[in-house]
């Protein structure tokens, strides 16, 4: 039998016999306290354990360096780890072709108009045409499970891109099995 929490031993309550109580009463007197606290009769000069707790408390660390630490490691590993760069702080507020770790501008021209301000309004402005629900399944889409999808390509038609009525809303499953869709006329007509 398994027990739950709140669950009351149907013992609570009763009153127990005399005999009972004396056995009880024998058996805590016969053993002392079986499992004495760890730390008694160790000091921080016998017992290396108590010294680090000691030290831990203090803020002073004894005994070997931890791993790795002090050993110095690339400028983008400390920008992984949050560490201070070579540079100083100022290098975390570059941008561009001053930054230690700038690339030469790698980042697509699609990606930075779907960054941009104007696609956010777009999809904003789709999401609240259609009162943030899935065209296909008619499911009202929370913060992250919504998508504004394009009707017409947004690679093809750039003219079209920030128009709202090229834009529809979908839930994320629909809008991945609209794209696996191979012919995707079939799903197109749904919507």
């Amino acid at each position: 039998m398994t027990y739950q929490k709140g669950h009351i031993p149907w013992t609570t309550g009763k009153p127990r016999s005399l005999e009972t109580r004396a056995k009880i009463s024998a058996t805590k007197r016969a053993k002392p306290h079986s499992h004495p606290c760890w730390t008694k009769g160790l000091t921080k000069e016998t017992d290396e354990r108590v010294a680090k707790m000691a030290a831990t408390k203090t803020g002073k660390m004894t005994g070997p360096r931890p791993y790795r630490k002090g050993i110095r490691v690339s400028i983008s590993t400390e920008f992984k780890k949050g560490l201070v760069p070579e540079g100083g702080f100022e290098t975390r507020f570059k941008r561009g072709p001053e930054h230690p770790l700038w690339k030469g501008g790698v980042t697509s021209e699609h990606e930075k108009i779907r960054r941009g301000k104007q696609y956010k309004g777009w999809r904003d402005a789709v999401y609240q045409r259609d009162h943030y629900r899935c065209k296909m399944c008619n499911k009202h889409c929370e913060r992250g499970d919504i998508v504004a999808h394009h009707l017409n390509s947004f690679a093809a038609y750039e003219h079209l891109r920030f128009v709202v009525d090229n834009g529809t809303t979908l839930c994320r499953s629909c809008h991945i099995r609209l794209h696996k869709n191979e012919e995707g006329k079939l799903c197109q007509s749904a919507i």
